[in-house]
């Protein structure tokens, strides 16, 4: 079997489908993928309140790793922070992100790999990881992510990150694993992190990893099924599982699929 290459497949895939879609659910139509990063804008407000202090949000310093189509470096720029650098892996999402917003700096960096020197020696207030760690298949490039992330937080400073952590044995796909949540925060203790807050991205509109729920499991089978027919289908699906997960990730602890983790570097 071929060794599975993240450059490469994510270059291919970001060069066939620039979009929401393309850094989504690439099985489902624009419409529902839509209503997706909908809720994860939603989610992402939730996790982010009162990080540093409060009303100087234009103090903090922030790294998005993984920036894709620039969906999170958007939401940071409207949450009114001093400074944002962006990184990616791919050629791709570079070269479109330093044309889409040219007062942020871009970097091409693996971050499970050794830091690039634009990045070396330099320390964030806040980095974030959305939706991307899960894709790191390779469980040494993944410890050495997390490395990277101690050394490039200050401080006190914050770890924002997204991941399907799985409550019991590792789930493994070709670009994606959903790590045991156990190894993966001792992991970060390890590191210097502490875990501050968990917010449920979705709770019925993405994949249930995290659940044994038979029934669940099912409900997304068939939401999925009928989701991907079209971009109408889509459309409808995702409006009304919208306004059903907006309100579950605010009263829900913990969710069966992606989560938010906020951790705080200590030292």
């Amino acid at each position: 079997m071929t060794q599975f290459n993240p450059k490469e497949y994510w270059d291919n895939r970001l060069s066939e489908e620039y979009s929401l879609k393309g850094v989504g659910d690439i099985g489902l139509p624009i419409s529902y993928n839509h209503f997706l990063y909908r809720v994860r804008k939603k989610a992402f407000r939730i996790a982010v309140k009162n990080i540093g202090v409060k009303g100087q949000n234009n103090l903090l310093n922030v790294l998005d790793v993984g920036s894709g189509t620039g969906f999170y470096i958007r939401q940071w720029k409207n949450y009114g922070v001093k400074s944002i650098v962006g990184s990616d892996i791919t050629d791709t999402a570079i070269l479109r992100l330093q044309k889409k917003y040219q007062d942020v700096e871009f970097i091409r960096q693996d971050i499970g790999c050794s830091l690039a020197e634009t990045l070396d020696n330099r320390k964030f207030d806040v980095v974030t990881a959305f939706d991307m760690l899960f894709h790191i298949v390779n469980d040494s490039n993944y410890i050495k992510a997390i490395l990277n992330f101690s050394n490039l937080v200050k401080k006190n400073g914050y770890l924002v990150f997204s991941d399907n952590l799985s409550p019991s044995s590792d789930i493994r796909l070709e670009h994606q694993v959903s790590r045991n949540v156990n190894e993966v925060f001792k992991l970060l203790s390890d590191n210097g992190f502490v875990l501050k807050k968990i917010v449920p991205m979705f709770v019925l509109m993405n994949d249930p990893v995290r659940t044994k729920s038979r029934l669940l499991k099912k409900f997304f089978s068939i939401v999925y099924s009928i989701a991907s027919k079209g971009e109408l289908q889509g459309k409808v699906l995702g409006g009304l599982l919208y306004i059903i997960d907006i309100v579950l990730i605010r009263i829900k602890q913990r969710g069966p699929s992606t989560e938010i983790f906020v951790w705080q570097k200590m030292d």
